[in-house]
């Protein structure tokens, strides 16, 4: 919805109209949009942080496996590795989940410059008055 504005006219009923759109659903969208973006920053720095302690974990067992003998040490090496592999699943399953939420952000941005961009202008129109009333 919106509202018109009377530029010129009334010659013979004829009026020029400035359009005026209702901006506020624009404005509205880009702040639900803004606040959502908020929340996502928020998970993004909890999962960077997730995977900086699970990198530290990483690097622990590796070195710990660096230190086996593996001829005496079987066991513990095997026990070791096993964990290894899982610490690293679960550092692929967090890498995608912050690509994703990376992801989200980014489409969150360029709706926002969709919206901002393709705003639509106040044309201007001609209308006719329809009881072509002279006063």
């Amino acid at each position: 919805m919106g509202k018109g504005k009377i530029i010129s006219g009334g010659t013979a009923g004829l009026y020029t109209i400035e359009v005026n759109y209702y901006r506020e659903r624009y404005t509205a969208q880009i702040a639900k949009l803004n606040e959502r973006i908020t929340v996502i920053d928020a998970q993004i720095t909890s999962i960077e942080a997730e995977i900086t302690t699970l990198q530290a974990v990483i690097t622990a067992l590796e070195l710990q496996i660096a230190g086996y003998d593996p001829v005496t040490q079987k066991n513990e090496l095997k026990t070791a590795m096993a964990t290894l592999v899982t610490k690293q699943t679960d550092m692929i399953a967090l890498r995608r989940r912050l690509n994703y939420v990376k992801l989200q952000k980014t489409s969150l941005q360029l709706k926002i410059k969709y919206l901002q961009d393709n705003m639509p202008a106040d044309p201007q129109i001609s209308a006719w008055c329809a009881d072509l009333t002279e006063d």
